[in-house]
This record gives structure tokens, sequence and C-alpha cells, in this order.
């Protein structure tokens, strides 16, 4: 009797640890597609260049590997970042720095700080979101942003369709888009491409923390995922916290992830605001 006991009483833990086990599977799964079905509604599909078929493809060396872009108005687009062709040009020839070390990629300096005009249009809905946005840059970085009055170089904040910007400053009004689809930590992100900053997951020593999956990458999108060189930033760490960091299903081709932790699991994508490595590489940029 005493066997018998026994071995229903290890058929009952055997069945509890099954049970459990399918169900950590499944929240497993279930957590997973949280994550995916956060990133494709609030920041996948807001965080591009509105593109169409009709673009120019063009295929030019960035920062040592060759890339595609799409060419729209003699500008070349890579995901949400707008390059002039000189620019790409210039990744090839970095000696540090998160941008070119040519001062007028850099916003003015005035005293102890640098100062970014601009303009809101308008007729964009739901202003706060740029607000807060510059407010939340002013207060954890040497950058201010005023209101343009005569100044040449400055920023428009208007809504043409997605989330993007200018990489650093290009001379002249140069837009950065907050679509209907934009949050304001997609504006935060999209003001650190135009103060000069790539995307993080560019970060060359990515590789020892995350692995990419070029499988699951949308064709023609795989430029967005593409290794800076070593000697094309300043010493300053990967952050998989940034909020320059692609979330693991950006530009999937397949529900599957593009990016994973090096264990294989997945990550959900910050925008909540700059970590602490941002507002470092930032403060590097302008010391």
């Amino acid at each position: 009797m005493k066997s018998i006991k026994f071995l229903s009483l290890s058929a009952v833990a055997l069945s509890v640890l099954m049970f459990t086990s399918c169900e950590n599977d499944s929240s497993s799964d279930t957590e997973q597609e949280a994550i995916q079905e956060q990133e494709t509604k609030s920041n996948t599909a807001a965080e591009a260049y509105p593109l169409n078929l009709t673009e120019n493809i063009i295929s030019k060396n960035f920062f040592g590997t060759e890339t595609e872009f799409r060419e729209v108005d003699g500008k070349l687009v890579i995901g949400d970042m707008i390059l002039l062709p000189e620019q790409v040009d210039e990744t090839n020839n970095y000696q540090k720095g998160t941008i070119s070390n040519r001062s007028s990629r850099r916003w003015n300096r005035s005293g102890n700080t640098y100062v970014v005009p601009y303009t809101v249009d308008s007729r964009l809905p739901n202003k706060n979101r740029v607000f807060d946005a510059i407010r939340h840059w002013e207060q954890r970085t040497k950058i201010r942003f005023v209101q343009r009055t005569n100044q040449r170089d400055y920023v428009y904040f208007t809504d043409d369709g997605g989330c993007y910007s200018y990489i650093g400053k290009i001379g002249g009004r140069q837009i950065i888009s907050v679509g209907g689809g934009c949050s304001t930590g997609n504006t935060i992100h999209e003001i650190g491409h135009a103060v000069g900053m790539y995307h993080e997951q560019s970060h060359p020593s990515r590789d020892n923390f995350v692995t990419i999956n070029f499988q699951n990458i949308t064709p023609g999108r795989e430029g967005n995922f593409n290794k800076q060189s070593s000697s094309s930033v300043r010493t300053t760490s990967f952050d998989l916290g940034s909020i320059m960091m692609y979330g693991s299903f950006f530009f999937s081709r397949n529900g599957q992830p593009t990016i994973v932790r090096k264990d294989g699991s997945t990550f959900n994508v910050q925008r909540n605001g700059l970590s602490s490595r941002d507002i470092g590489a930032v403060n590097l940029i302008y010391q």
C-alpha cells in the first residue's frame, strides 16, 4: 500500500510540474505577443519615414558597410533618419564622435549650453508632445530650445506622416515629423537624432549584448541594423535601455524578433526618456 501511495503522490507531483511548465511556456508566449503588439502599434509603425515603392534605391557605404537608402528629393532616408549625401560620406571618415567632428553638425554654443531654435506647426495636433519632450531634454542635458525669431538654422515640428528626423544640424529649416502615432517618447527619440545621435542597435559593441536576426528583417530595412565602426563613437558602452534602441520586433518581416538578448529572450522598447548613458553620450558630443 505504501508503494502504491508513493506512486500516486509521485504522479500528482509530476502532473503539477508538467502543468507549471506548460503554464510558464504559455506565460512566456503571452509576454512575447504583448511585446510584439506594443511595438507594432506604438513604435515600429511610427518611427519611420513614410515611403512608397516609387522612391529610387541607392546603395552607399555607411559606416563602412554597403547600405541601401531611399532617395527622396536628393536626400537619403533610412528608417526614421534623413541624411544629406555628404553626411553619409562623412560617416566613413569619422575619427571619433557620434556626429562629424566638424562643428557645423552641432548646434551653436551659448555659454555652457547649446541652443536649438525651433518652431511648431500651428496645425500640429497635441502640441504638448513636443513641449514635454523639449522640457525632458532641457532638464537633463546642455541642450536648450528657443522659439525661432530670425535664426537661419532651426527645427520645425510638424506632422509629415510618421516619426522621423534629420541627423544633427544640416543648415536651414529641418523637419522633425511627429505624426499621429508619435508619443512624447517617440518625440524625445527624434530630437535625439536632430542633435546628432544614431540608433543604439548600431553601437560597435552591440554583438556582446544582443543578437541581430537578419533573416527576420523586412527586406530593404537591414541598414537600420548595420553596426557602426568602433572609431565612429566615443567611449560609451552599449545600452539596451537607451531611448535610441530598437525593440525586439522592429521591422520584422515574419512576426519573429529582429533583435534578442544573448540568451535569446525578447525585450520591450524603451520610450519613456533618456537613459543615463544617453545623457552621457550627448554630453560627450556637446562638451
